[in-house]
């Protein structure tokens, strides 16, 4: 089991999550552990749930030919079940999904089936952090760590409650620990 850093004038939050101890090597020290905020899982079901809405609709108005082998309760079932299957698709990736900061690595652990991405401190040059507009609404952020300026995000930070703190967390270990 890898131990939390010692107070370095970092003063961070570590979350416990059941995914952090396995996505760590040997002798790791976790900085920051970041859980995204639950309101991941509307803001990535959106689109799929209006796309049931619609099959629902369109299924719907459907329902006025005689000759369809489907009612009212059908049309609403069949838009149900996309919106309900997508927002359980989306809770299962938001449980698992876990942001790691370490003295050695940056790590993502995401997915309904969980998979690790990781990124040495070493290599991440650049990190911003920002919001889209949804993002904004809910009083949330993300920070996107990149290899160098221009090149495109490596790993990304989801959905953080304070993006900023998070960034200037991941510049600090940088600093610090990078060799």
């Amino acid at each position: 089991m890898s131990p939390q850093a010692p107070a370095a004038g970092l003063a961070l939050e570590v979350v416990a999550h059941p995914g952090v101890q396995e996505c760590l090597d040997d002798g790791e020290i976790i900085l920051l552990a970041v859980k995204p905020s639950a309101l991941l899982i509307l803001l990535v079901s959106v689109r799929v749930a209006c796309m049931g809405i619609v099959v629902a609709l369109g299924l719907l108005a459907a329902t006025s030919d005689p000759s369809v082998p489907w009612d009212a309760t059908h049309a609403l079932g069949a838009g149900g079940v996309i919106v309900v299957a997508r927002l359980v698709w989306a809770a299962s990736d938001w449980w698992s999904r876990v942001y790691v900061l370490t003295d050695r690595r940056i790590i993502v652990r995401s997915g309904a089936v969980p998979q690790v991405q990781a990124m040495p401190l070493r290599d991440a040059e650049c990190v911003d952090a920002g919001s889209t507009n949804p993002e904004r609404l809910l009083g949330l952020g993300h920070v996107a760590i990149r290899r160098a300026p221009r090149a495109p995000a490596r790993l990304a930070w989801t959905c953080v409650h304070d993006a900023p703190k998070c960034r200037k967390a991941i510049l600090d270990a940088r600093q610090r620990y990078a060799r």
